[in-house]
């Protein structure tokens, strides 16, 4: 009893201690503005004054610990995340059970892993007692002892989550002995997780964030929904109206279902790529995904480029018409590898790939099945580098490079072994030139095109230009609007190419003249209706006698018109004493400033 009463005496001190002022910094961020009392109880005899359950615990999950910790971490109340007990929902073996407190992995006072260089957080222990990983029965589960190291610097890449290097010292890493991946001895049957919980392919791999699957919310419990889309059909426009035939009524548009080319199954549509939506752009859609493809961030247009590869399809009509000219979706089978799930035949990749390169290199690939076009993804693996996944590859460094590249189909048939290109890449030192069709002298508004070129193989990469010296901005197409009078403007622009070779800027200046000018038809200031010769009336055209009429009457002696370059021919026609209509001619004239005012006497 003595001893119990000087080891809460002295526990007291302390609480006391970190409580004087500046004593939070004891407490780590955001756990020093909590309070030493918000989680220790003075009068407790549970182990670190811990407050007790008061009641007998309804699984072996509910501890003092874990209790103290959910009051602020279960709901996510105020921000905080909301967690669950690491993993106590899932059976070993489908029979027994087991917990993990959350001290185990987490040292609630101070960020630990700050000593490995991480600013990560989450207040994870730089060492873990795999011991204290227990049964039902409070025991040690078997194979776990021994105190393992941990670096956690980040989510994601080495010394994350499970980065799968030599040294397993992962956080999620070093309490496996049981798992089917990333166990702590590399002996797990899929140790680098290259399948999911079902079997399926599945290339996550090593240095991922495990918790976009296994969130803590859930006790780090897999929580993958299904991933079967139900897109439907709808009509595919194939060409717009009057863009492939003189004689063409009405778009080109062919019915299909989507499910017809693809597989509906969104995992193995991209090839057990997790990393391609999760977390982005799945998460623009999670909890509201109707099985669409469009939804959220994710396809915002399908078949983009359908009309330029139709139309290079020129020398078969019967390819996409049948007997009565109105094409189908039966067609579509003339040229496309259709899906089937009982497919085993791989697929054919080429390339585009040339010998040589001056600057960086853009390599495309094209894939066909049965020399069908065909859905897959596509790989690449520059000099035994990783494996990257897209369509095409970009190769930016000098010398000569190694590809390999292959692809794989929705039915899980990888082509093997990968293709191979051989290729040189030459440096590029040579900054690209660009013109512009600027003018000296505008009317209204100024609108200029700049021209980029390039020696090197993928041609100017941006083109940048600056109005007036203020910020600087991207594209080929400048237009400026013009105000009332007569401005000077200033454009400076300049390009760089793929090699990061930067033109140096050229300047040109130009004027933008807005407004109107105005045509005293009768002149002398006298207003039409009291013009002796009131029977007469003006007429203005464009350019000459010939020309289209823009303006007549016989009243409103001022006639206004936008500045510019346009000429006007007046004219007057005028009844003659004589018993005739007379013509008299004033001549050309432009109007090039604002608030001309030519008299017409």
């Amino acid at each position: 009893m003595k001893i119990n009463f000087v080891f809460r005496s002295l526990f007291l001190a302390q609480l006391l201690l970190l409580a004087a002022p500046g004593a939070h910094a004891a407490l780590d961020p955001p756990h020093d503005t909590a309070g030493c009392l918000s989680c220790h109880d003075m009068t407790s005899t549970e182990a670190n004054l811990l407050p007790p359950l008061g009641h007998p615990a309804t699984s072996i999950d509910e501890t003092p610990g874990n209790v103290t910790c959910e009051k602020c971490h279960l709901y996510g109340e105020l921000g905080i995340p909301a967690v669950s007990t690491t993993h106590s929902s899932r059976a070993i073996d489908g029979s027994s059970t087991w917990t993990v407190e959350c001290s185990v992995c987490h040292n609630q006072h101070l960020q630990e892993q700050e000593g490995n260089g991480s600013t990560y957080g989450k207040f994870i222990r730089r060492s873990i007692n795999l011991a204290n990983i227990k049964g039902a029965d409070g025991n040690p589960l078997p194979g776990k002892s021994g105190d393992m190291s941990v670096v956690f610097t980040g989510p994601t890449g080495p010394n994350s989550f499970a980065d799968g290097e030599g040294a397993m010292d992962g956080i999620c890493e070093v309490c496996h002995t049981q798992t089917n991946h990333f166990r702590n001895d590399g002996t797990a049957p899929d140790q680098l997780h290259s399948k999911d919980q079902n079997g399926n392919p599945a290339r996550i791999g090593p240095g991922n964030d495990c918790t976009v699957c296994h969130r803590h919310e859930n006790g780090f419990a897999v929580d993958m929904p299904s991933h079967s889309a139900a897109p439907g059909s709808d009509w595919v426009i194939v060409f717009e109206e009057g863009t492939h035939d003189s004689v063409m009524v009405g778009d080109g548009a062919v019915y299909a279902e989507c499910r017809m080319c693809h597989n509906t199954e969104l995992s193995a549509a991209h090839d057990y790529q997790c990393l391609v939506c999760h977390p982005s752009p799945a998460e623009t859609v999670v909890g509201s995904w109707a099985g669409g493809c469009q939804q959220g961030g994710c396809h915002s247009t399908f078949h983009a480029d359908v009309s330029a590869a139709h139309n290079a399809v020129d020398d078969d009509c019967s390819k996409c018409h049948g007997p009565d000219w109105w094409p189908t979706s039966a067609e579509c089978a003339n040229c496309h590898a259709l899906y089937n799930p009982a497919d085993t035949t791989p697929p054919v990749t080429t390339s585009n790939a040339k010998t040589s390169y001056l600057g960086p290199a853009r390599i495309e690939y094209t894939v066909r099945d049965g020399g069908k076009v065909v859905v897959a993804q596509s790989y690449s693996r520059v000099d035994g580098g990783p494996d990257l996944m897209g369509s095409s590859i970009l190769v930016t460094e000098t010398g000569d490079h190694t590809l390999e590249f292959w692809s794989v189909d929705q039915a899980n048939n990888e082509e093997s072994p990968p293709k191979e290109a051989q290729f040189n890449i030459i440096d590029d030192t040579t900054p690209p030139v660009t013109t512009s069709n600027a003018q000296t002298s505008y009317y209204n508004f100024a609108s200029i095109s700049l021209t980029a070129t390039d020696d090197g193989d993928l041609g100017p990469k941006t083109t940048y230009y600056s109005l007036d010296g203020e910020e600087t901005k991207t594209g080929t197409s400048v237009y400026v609007s013009g105000a009332t009078g007569t401005f000077d403007h200033a454009l400076d622009f300049w390009s760089e190419d793929w090699s990061g070779n930067v033109e140096t800027a050229t300047r040109v200046d130009f004027s933008i003249t807005k407004g109107t000018g105005t045509f005293r038809m009768w002149g002398g200031g006298t207003s039409c209706a009291n013009d002796p010769d009131a029977d007469a009336f003006w007429i203005i055209k464009r350019n000459d006698y010939n020309g289209t009429v823009l303006a007549e009457g016989t009243d409103g002696c001022n006639v206004d018109f936008p500045v510019g370059p346009t000429i006007y021919f007046i004219m007057v026609e005028w009844w003659n004493p004589d018993g005739y209509w007379d013509e008299d001619y004033y001549g050309t004239y432009s109007l090039t400033s604002h608030g001309d005012v030519i008299e017409l006497n």
